[in-house]
């Protein structure tokens, strides 16, 4: 089920034929895409130690998305800091900015920082921020996990100018959205006040323009 007002926007936006693209869509199985510690291994590599603990998964261009249920922590490949997982989307946007290994890059909205550790295997100084400190301990963690030392997360609000933040190459801004491009990882999403999305292009401006 999808509330009538969400179809009504996506209808306005889209157009009928993609609106029922859409809805087709979010009631799938959403993909999960383990993404490779290059540090320690390729995808091929990690393809091969997720089928020996009895994963079934495939190459995904320089993923792996894997086929069958798993618990994650259970795995000797996520404990050793063979993988972390990512939606493909994030994965490409990441590449997308062309971080290479003598730059600095400031993560804006950060968490849980799966961003920041694809931008971190070329070698980058990735500066990993948000507004909440459980979330910063998250990246931390992963971080620890996945051993990538020249990762470093700290607390910041993205809407207020911090001197002490450094001067970066480059600036990945995750500005807080609508989320309904992820309503199959959250389906409850789906019921969520379109009033309330109204209030989010000013956010997203003054992130941008502080980030800059």
């Amino acid at each position: 089920s999808c509330p009538k007002n969400l179809i009504n926007m996506w209808n306005k936006m889209y157009g009928r034929d993609r609106t029922l693209s859409i809805l087709e869509c979010i009631n799938d199985r959403p993909p999960v895409f383990a993404v490779p510690n290059t540090k320690f291994v390729d995808a091929q590599e990690l393809q091969y130690e997720l089928f020996d603990e009895g994963i079934d998964c495939e190459v995904y261009n320089e993923c792996v998305k894997i086929n069958s249920p798993f618990d994650m922590k259970s795995l000797r490949s996520y404990d050793n800091g063979l993988f972390y997982i990512e939606d493909y989307s994030s994965y490409t946007a990441a590449c997308n900015l062309g971080v290479s290994d003598k730059e600095v890059v400031l993560d804006i909205c950060a968490a849980p920082g799966a961003k920041s550790f694809t931008m971190a295997q070329n070698g980058a100084k990735i500066y990993s921020f948000d507004i909440h400190n459980h979330r910063v301990e998250l990246i931390k963690k992963s971080a620890q996990r996945l051993e990538l030392d020249n990762v470093y997360a700290d607390i910041n609000d993205a809407l207020v100018y911090n001197e002490n933040i450094p001067k970066a190459d480059k600036i990945l801004c995750d500005v807080p959205c609508s989320g309904f491009g992820i309503i199959r990882r959250k389906p409850e999403i789906r019921y969520k006040n379109l009033d309330n999305i109204k209030e989010l292009p000013p956010i997203q401006l003054k992130i941008l323009q502080t980030s800059s």
